[in-house]
């Protein structure tokens, strides 16, 4: 059985649902630990750190909903017709996420997320920092998946 066999993928898509339920209740856990314990206050931070932390905070809920909403549709559509005709990436798509960064670098990203929107939040000169460290890792990510969808 090949590794990305039809019920493979119909499981995959299952599981990567299940993992977008669990972060939306970590996003909407850490929303409410931020509104707590007293974080954000408008008048400690700068206009750039106000902006970045609602566009992360309110950026990734929205995105973490429509991702669960493409995932079962997607779910939806695979179940409905027969499974060799249903979207599945192609090895193309595949080649250029694994060269462009892959898993790590979608962790990276969302790990520095958190960073920058709570450092924003709490402290303007870290803030700083790694708003400066997840710019540069997003430009590298463009860049690298630039280059190689050329190559491929």
């Amino acid at each position: 059985m090949k590794a990305d066999s039809d019920g493979n993928y119909a499981s995959k898509i299952k599981k990567r649902i299940a993992l977008y339920i669990v972060l939306l209740l970590l996003m909407f856990a850490y929303i409410f630990a931020v509104g707590e314990m007293g974080l954000g206050d408008s008048r400690k931070m700068s206009d750039l750190a106000d902006i970045v932390s609602k566009i992360i905070i309110f950026g990734g809920v929205l995105f973490v909903i429509m991702k669960l909403i493409y995932y079962r549709k997607l779910l939806k559509n695979s179940s409905e017709m027969p499974l060799e005709h249903a979207s599945k990436p192609s090895d193309r798509e595949k080649l250029l996420y694994e060269k462009s960064g892959g898993i790590v670098f979608e962790i990276l990203f969302y790990f520095l997320l958190v960073v920058t929107g709570t450092a924003a939040l709490a402290n303007e000169a870290a803030f700083r920092v790694s708003f400066l460290v997840l710019i540069v890792s997003i430009v590298l990510k463009v860049a690298a998946y630039a280059v190689y969808s050329r190559k491929y």
